[in-house]
């Protein structure tokens, strides 16, 4: 994580680079990214499209910013809590999380459940 020729700059880093992506990306995904979602991208695609268009947007974002927290060197999840904080003000992402992305967890849950502890059962 540290390089130690570099001192205590490299130790600073990961804590300055998390508060600095908290205030910057944060500010974004709570003022800028809903605004620009619900006036500009949503009345542009038909209303049946909205749920894919929504999730595949809100994945997109997790993952560019996973990969910007890895290489800032903090701690990758924080890009996944920061794109959620970008949709969680938007009304129509709980009907997408409701209907969509429950289905994709029930399944993973089984597969968790049937790879590590059914395995265990004699």
């Amino acid at each position: 994580l540290a390089d130690p020729n570099l001192g205590g700059v490299s130790y600073l880093w990961p804590v300055l680079s998390s508060v600095l992506l908290l205030a910057g990306v944060g500010w974004l995904a709570v003022d800028v990214v809903p605004r620009l979602v619900e006036s500009k991208l949503l009345p542009r695609v038909q209303q049946r499209h909205h749920d894919v268009v929504l999730t595949s947007l809100l994945c997109a974002m997790a993952v560019g910013l996973m990969a910007v927290c890895h290489r800032t060197k903090t701690f990758p999840l924080l890009g996944a809590f920061l794109a959620g904080l970008s949709f969680c003000s938007i009304a129509p992402v709980h009907h997408v999380w409701a209907h969509q992305v429950k289905r994709i967890q029930y399944s993973l849950l089984r597969l968790f459940y049937g790879a590590t502890i059914a395995f265990e059962v004699p």
